[in-house]
């Protein structure tokens, strides 16, 4: 399965807060009220009062104003083992599910899988970020321990399918927040060493525990992993939340109850288009998640099963434009950012290069182990190999855009490197026979992928700061929407394809059992390498493979197209425009202040 995408560690786990009306209001002498109230420490930037120990967060107060030196090194240590342990579960469960799948014999269900992982983070991330600045980190990360707690509890217990997927889905609930400190301390160049050593581990460690525990033990540990591993950093926010209090009675009317604070709480949800989201969530699970969990063939998707879902997913697109266009108070994609090509641009290469990887992701790791004699550490590396290389090229390229300062050509060269990647794993798509060159291929998709993220800065370039949330939303929307419509589409070619192309090859004596074949790796494992049975087995899943691989080398060549669009923009001259902007208007605020005291 595709492992998954945001936010800087001082803007989400800092103890920000709406501050009241009258602790930012500045009174004739050019001091604050809060100051005014309480004893400031110009030090550390807080305010406390009544000679005690409570700290009135105000707005860019962070845990360094908060927090001692040892426990500030307490905290960094808890995000780095989290951080850890959050990389390791993601190599670990991802090829834990393959097996659980096959245990059920429906193997053919990865994309479905992809797909509903997509959709979740659709629907919740713009969210999350929406929260983040409105509860304290302490709640939501330990919220999210739970749920993943949870998720874990309820797929290793799971009886069937369905419990597995529910499961499955607390899973993909709580790694939402949990999964941005990974980014967070990455951004930060701090967790560099833990994931290069929980992915090159992980692929160990999954191996042992499927050859001596199985699927269950393997997820099932991770009840008990994730909770201790969470245990510092929590402490850590728990005591600064204990310390600190949030300045919001005026933003809540005067109140600091349970009723006011979620009454604001949905307030901020609403102007965060929390319906939009929730529809274009809705939208994508009716539409396409039918198409790979159908694996009947062609003919299936007539079937009133299927039809009925896709017609009502439909509507629910329209009624989401209708929306944005009409209703939301504050738009998903507002007009002046849809029709500014320096943001369609380079959102079209997010949305192509976000399809074109996950086209392949879901059933990669699957096909490796039908295909070759690769063993499940090495398949696993092989897997990983696009996601180690994007995680370290980031930086890379995000110094070559600090010195070049034109991030266009930096875009089009990486788009570049995808198509190469795509046709280079076409040319060498029998992992058996031409191993090199497809690892070749996952190092160089992982080199292309990884510029993408400079398509957020292209969209800024030519923006304006207000802007900026929205299109951080929807770059994370673009990109989980890509992966989605992949995930379902790649879904629906694997199950409908490949039933086909093993009825056509396998022995007479063989071909009641293709659904069976398809669905569990173990019994195609079953068979030795050198019989026809299992020679049938390998070119039904080939012949299957070159077709998917030709969808994926056509989204990278429409991402690489995309390129072109936008503007050859140079964020030197616009950071300068900006400044003089920005001085400008502070010399005319002077201005008309000195006119109203003449």
């Amino acid at each position: 399965m595709a492992f998954e995408e945001k936010t800087a560690l001082d803007s989400s786990t800092t103890t920000t807060a709406v501050a009241a009306k009258h602790d930012n209001a500045i009174d004739n002498g050019g001091v604050s009220a809060a100051m005014k109230r309480g004893s400031h420490d110009g030090e550390k930037g807080s305010v406390s009062y009544g000679g005690t120990d409570e700290i009135v967060v105000v707005p860019g107060t962070t845990l360094l104003d908060v927090l001692s030196k040892w426990e500030l090194v307490t905290a960094w240590v808890g995000l780095l083992l989290v951080s850890f342990t959050n990389y390791l579960d993601a190599v670990t469960v991802g090829t834990y599910n393959v097996y659980a799948l096959s245990e059920y014999g429906r193997l053919s269900i990865e994309g479905a899988m992809s797909t509903i992982f997509g959709v979740i983070a659709l629907a919740i991330q713009g969210v999350l970020a929406t929260l983040a600045r409105e509860l304290h980190p302490f709640n939501i990360i330990a919220f999210s321990v739970t749920t993943v707690t949870l998720a874990f509890i309820l797929e290793a217990a799971s009886p069937g399918v369905a419990a597995f997927i529910c499961g499955h889905v607390f899973y993909i609930v709580g790694l939402m927040k949990l999964s941005t400190l990974r980014h967070r301390s990455f951004a930060l160049g701090a967790a560099n060493m833990p994931a290069m050593i929980s992915q090159l581990g992980g692929a160990k460690m999954a191996e042992a525990t499927l050859n001596n525990l199985g699927w269950r033990w393997g997820i099932g540990m991770w009840c008990i992993l994730i909770p201790v591993a969470s245990i510092p950093l929590l402490t850590i926010l728990y005591l600064s939340k204990r310390k600190t209090r949030h300045a919001r009675a005026e933003a809540y009317g005067g109140k600091t109850g349970f009723l006011p604070r979620t009454l604001h709480v949905w307030k901020k949800l609403i102007e965060g288009d929390l319906f939009g989201c929730a529809l274009l969530a809705a939208g994508c699970a009716m539409f396409f998640l039918p198409i790979p969990l159908e694996h009947g063939g062609i003919a299936k998707y007539a079937e009133a099963r299927n039809v009925a879902p896709t017609v009502i997913g439909f509507l629910v697109f329209i009624s989401f434009f209708i929306w944005e266009v009409k209703f939301a108070p504050k738009p998903l994609f507002p007009a002046r950012l849809v029709q500014n090509r320096n943001v369609y641009g380079p959102f079209l290469m997010v949305l192509c290069g976000n399809f074109a990887m996950a086209f392949v992701s879901p059933y990669f790791y699957v096909y490796l182990m039908v295909t070759s004699k690769l063993s499940i550490s090495n398949a696993t590396y092989v897997t990983l190999a696009p996601w180690l290389t994007n995680a370290f090229v980031q930086i890379v390229y995000g110094a070559i855009v600090s010195w070049t300062k034109r991030p266009k050509w930096l875009l089009v060269a990486t788009s570049g490197l995808l198509l190469v990647a795509t046709g280079v794993q076409y040319a060498h798509r029998d992992p058996h026979t031409q191993l090199a060159g497809l690892v070749a291929s996952q190092v160089v998709a992982g080199f292309g992928f990884g510029g993408l993220l400079t398509a957020i800065v292209q969209a800024q370039a030519r923006s304006s700061v207000e802007d900026v949330p929205a299109l951080v939303a929807g770059y994370i929307i673009v990109s989980n929407f890509g992966a989605s419509v992949a995930s379902a589409v790649v879904g629906g070619i694997w199950t409908t394809t490949l039933i086909d192309n093993l009825q056509n090859r396998l022995p007479e004596a063989l071909k009641n059992q293709a659904r069976t074949i398809m669905g569990d790796l173990t019994v195609i494992q079953s068979y030795d390498w050198d019989s026809p049975e299992r020679e049938a087995i390998n070119m039904a899943h080939k012949d299957t493979w070159t077709r998917i691989l030709l969808g994926a080398i056509v989204a990278a060549a429409l991402t690489f197209a995309c390129g072109f669009i936008g503007e050859d923009v140079d964020l030197g001259a616009i950071d300068e425009e900006r400044q003089l902007e920005k001085m400008q208007a502070q010399d005319d605020k002077l201005e008309g202040k000195l006119e109203n005291k003449a």
